[in-house]
């Protein structure tokens, strides 16, 4: 009797039987008993609920208004827009923005199985009975101490994460095309997000207590460059880079910053992460991350690091500097409670969905690709397609028109640094004017509905086309286990404002490029760079 079709994720909404009968009351049309189903195909029309329910109503009241309009915006250039004007990264498979672009392209999939005795040893000893599989970086070991007037003592007792933040934070600027210590007394903020680490070398040395805290992590550019924004460490798990990146735009909006470097950074580099990751039913027994497939079974975690560097947009066009692309609005928000700490709610993500939307202008119908949390669990991926198809039904009917994927089917879960570095696999995509392949994916989830959606699973690399204003509009997800939510639009601009005359000298003209390094070495390592 109920015309009614209730997502599985409806059912880890709500944490008591009163709850969840109050939302299925509130959707629900309730047919006269003399109606039958026959009598529905026949076309009668059911008769919908004269109120909701009170409990439902406490529940939508912080929630944005519906309407069924649809937000019509212009391109161009938006009093709020905060442009990328640089960027790095580093993860499994990939040293820089150019070879991720390479493995996101070639639908690579850089998990591997972990072959270190000694961690396998320590898995034997806590019955870990799986083939664990990461998304492991290359050369985590190394480092510049000398470069950074650093001492081989103290580098001995930084935590990996500082180092690799501090140099990807660095050649961030550079890609941004400016000398790092041009920089120096500027309001120059630097947003990281990091989450705690296991220490592998401690002692109770001042340096190891130096090493080891997240605080310091964001502080050490801002100490070598003479940086002197706010340098904040933010934790909020998987969604700590975009969460990072929300809070830079909100400081550049608000002119506390004149320039923002935010991002994250994630290494597993103990194996007892993954003994607990393990006991907690997290990992997938299978070793291969398959977001929004039916075959999906758990996560595969991976090393990361991101950064960019952001600008107002009206400053970065004023002092000619190149953009990548333009974020258009972000946001964030707390599921609060759910049916357990770590149990997302489809209902937080729409309305933070929704909210940044309207906030912003933002016409969800020129939105062509979502670059998604996608972390290939039963759960969480249909909660997020949930969320996104409630968050459009607010603005638009239209069904399977809009990409959707997740990098951590490349590289695996990269935790503090995953929502940034899905941020820099749009912008290359955008760059690149492609749609990037969502890899692993056979057969849609049995829990998830895509023909009802506006969203498809986009599995190959295909041409990205322009809007008639020539742009091209994104969005990107990113939640963390803690139950805070961060989500942003961003576009790539129709147009190039500089002209030639504007440029240091004309296309085809030849120019000298001074590198320096402090070895012979480095400085062929710069040259190939």
């Amino acid at each position: 009797r109920f015309n009614l079709h209730l997502p599985t994720s409806v059912m880890f909404e709500f944490g008591n039987l009163d709850a969840l009968a109050a939302y299925v009351e509130s959707k629900a049309e309730i047919l006269p008993p003399s109606i039958s189903g026959s009598a529905l195909a026949d076309g009668a029309a059911p008769a919908p609920l004269a109120a909701l329910a009170e409990s439902t109503a406490a529940l939508s009241d912080s929630a944005p208004a519906a309407t069924s309009d649809r937000i019509v915006t212009s391109s161009g250039r938006h009093e709020e827009d905060i442009a990328i004007i640089g960027l790095s990264c580093r993860c499994a498979g990939a040293n820089d923005p150019q070879a991720l672009w390479a493995l996101v392209a070639n639908a690579r999939d850089c998990i591997s199985e972990v072959r270190d005795s000694s961690w396998i040893e320590v898995f034997d000893s806590h019955a870990v009975n799986a083939r664990i599989c990461r998304g492991e970086m290359a050369e985590v070991d190394c480092f510049d101490a000398a470069f950074f007037n650093i001492s081989p003592l103290e580098a001995q007792a930084m935590d990996v994460v500082q180092r690799i933040a501090l140099e990807e934070c660095y050649h961030a600027i550079e890609d941004a095309g400016y000398a790092p210590n041009s920089l120096a007394g500027r309001r120059v903020g630097v947003i990281m997000g990091a989450m705690q680490s296991a220490p592998v070398h401690q002692d109770c040395s001042h340096f190891s207590m130096l090493g080891q805290d997240n605080s310091i992590l964001a502080a050490r550019l801002s100490y070598f460059l003479d940086l002197k924004g706010p340098s904040l460490a933010i934790n909020t798990a998987c969604s700590s880079s975009l969460v990072a990146v929300d809070l830079a735009c909100r400081k550049l909006k608000s002119r506390e910053v004149d320039v923002a470097l935010a991002g994250g950074v994630a290494v597993f580099n103990h194996p007892g992460s993954f003994v607990s990751m393990y006991n907690a039913g997290m990992l997938s027994p299978t070793g291969r991350c398959r977001p929004f497939d039916r075959e999906a079974d758990g996560i595969i975690v991976g090393d990361g690091v991101g950064v960019v560097v952001l600008k107002r947009l009206a400053d970065a066009e004023r002092d000619n500097d190149h953009v990548y692309c333009v974020i258009r609005g972000s946001g964030t928000n707390q599921d609060g409670r759910t049916s357990g700490i770590t149990v997302p709610s489809f209902m937080a993500q729409a309305d933070l969905e929704i909210e940044v939307y309207r906030k912003h202008r933002i016409d969800v119908e020129a939105i062509q690709y979502i670059e998604a949390h996608g972390t290939a669990t039963k759960l969480g991926d249909p909660v997020e397609v949930h969320a996104i198809s409630q968050a459009f039904a607010e603005f638009t009917d239209k069904k399977q028109f809009c990409g959707i994927g997740s990098l951590k089917a490349n590289i695996g879960h990269t935790a503090a640094a995953a929502g940034v570095l899905s941020l820099i696999k749009v912008c290359l995509s955008m760059q690149k004017g492609q749609m990037p392949p969502s890899i692993n994916w056979q057969a849609a989830n049995e829990h998830i509905d895509f023909s009802a959606g506006p969203v498809y699973v986009n599995a190959e690399l295909k041409a990205w086309p322009e809007h008639a204003n020539g742009s091209r509009l994104a969005a990107i997800s990113s939640f963390g286990f803690s139950g805070t939510n961060a989500h942003a639009v961003v576009e790539q601009r129709a147009v190039d404002r500089r002209s030639s005359r504007d440029l240091p000298f004309r296309n085809g003209e030849r120019a000298i490029v001074v590198l320096s390094a402090r070895t012979s070495g480095q400085l062929r390592q710069q040259a190939l760079q």
